[in-house]
């Protein structure tokens, strides 16, 4: 289920925004504007491995921050210092093993 503002993603489902139109233009906003780092804030309800993710112009791309959160908010800042190359940053939410 997705909205201008949310996505819900069922218990034991995986979700990734590598795409176009959902990861973010790290390397552009670098090269083009004064911003010198980038916020992420999610609310979760539930449980959720979220990890965030950046590329580089090579198609290389690497794990960069990660939590396990449950019922509450997520929050990570990235620097926009190391995308001279290019890249894209973006985040996953991937299913989380019941113990």
């Amino acid at each position: 289920d997705f909205s201008r503002h949310s996505v819900t993603v069922p218990a034991g489902e995986r979700l990734s925004l590598s795409t176009y139109f959902n990861a973010f233009p790290a390397a552009y906003w670098q090269q083009w504007s004064c911003v010198t780092k980038v916020r992420l804030s999610l609310t979760v309800k539930g449980r959720a491995n979220i990890e965030v993710f950046r590329s580089n112009a090579r198609g290389t791309f690497v794990k960069i921050a990660g939590s396990l959160v449950e019922n509450g908010e997520y929050t990570v800042e990235v620097p926009l210092n190391r995308f001279g190359d290019g890249g894209w940053l973006w985040l996953m939410r991937l299913p989380t093993l019941v113990k």
